[in-house]
């Protein structure tokens, strides 16, 4: 997916508290207990086991437009980035399909929002063996996102993640969706807009540690779907993350959401 915008959200360690008894009693650790610890390779099966739709299945004309949202404390969610993209051409030959895909994005800077427009041509191999776009730049966004990828260069800090949960659920078909006529091409046999779409949804913290004894939190919850165009398969992308603001300790949310979608034509 294409790379949309930068955003790192300042973060602030949980103290891990320390005890001094008396006596000959030796002073016990006092780690913070952040829950079950999962393996990455687990978090990579779950967020492998989302779906996603066939990359060879996208035609000219399949649209996506995504709407991000950010919140601070119990403040309410403000849209920073609406992003558009729109397959404008394909063609293919014996080994690989080939796309024009248009971005445009609309993103706040200094209190007003700026449009922007970029154009991307991206291959897709044939190959049974691939199962995505080899050549499709990813989504800087989401990676800032999420950061799941656990770094061992000298004097990085370690990672790990923990309460990793993975479940079916249904999304509902946003409102621009159902709003046209052809539903965006999820109509059912009988002719009617769906209501929901069947997805997968995972969820997990991975902590960042500063020592031995404290971390930093940020919690992931993720809504994908295969039965949606490639481009919206990732329904709903969120982040939590805690920072020190005005004194307080409070949470920060960030969330990209797709708002409508409609599949291709031949």
């Amino acid at each position: 997916m294409k790379i949309l915008m930068l955003l790192t959200i300042a973060a602030i360690a949980i103290p891990a508290f320390f005890f001094s008894l008396l006596g000959c009693m030796k002073t016990p650790e006092h780690k913070a207990d952040y829950g079950q610890e999962n393996l990455i390779s687990e978090v990579n099966d779950a967020l492998n086991a989302l779906g996603q739709p066939d990359p060879i299945a996208i035609k000219k004309g399949e649209f996506s437009y995504s709407v991000y949202a950010q919140s601070v404390d119990t403040g309410l969610p403000q849209v920073i980035m609406q992003t558009a993209k729109t397959v404008t051409d394909r063609s293919e030959d014996a080994d690989n399909i080939y796309l024009t895909v248009v971005d445009e994005t609309n993103e706040l800077k200094d209190g007003v929002f700026k449009p922007s427009h970029e154009e991307s041509h991206l291959v897709a191999s044939k190959k049974p063996s691939s199962t995505a776009i080899l050549a499709l730049p990813t989504d800087t966004l989401i990676k800032v996102m999420a950061g799941w990828v656990t770094s061992f260069e000298a004097g990085k800090p370690r990672v790990s993640y923990h309460r990793l949960t993975q479940e079916k659920t249904e999304f509902p078909v946003p409102d621009l969706v159902q709003a046209r006529a052809d539903c965006g091409g999820l109509k059912t046999d009988a002719g009617l807009c769906s209501k929901y779409i069947p997805a997968v949804k995972v969820s997990f913290d991975k902590i960042t540690w500063q020592s031995e004894t404290r971390g930093v939190k940020t919690h992931f919850q993720i809504i994908a779907s295969p039965s949606v165009p490639f481009f919206s398969s990732d329904l709903q992308f969120c982040r939590q993350d805690w920072i020190d603001y005005q004194g307080r300790v409070v949470p920060v949310n960030l969330c990209k959401e797709i708002k409508d979608f409609k599949f291709g034509i031949e």
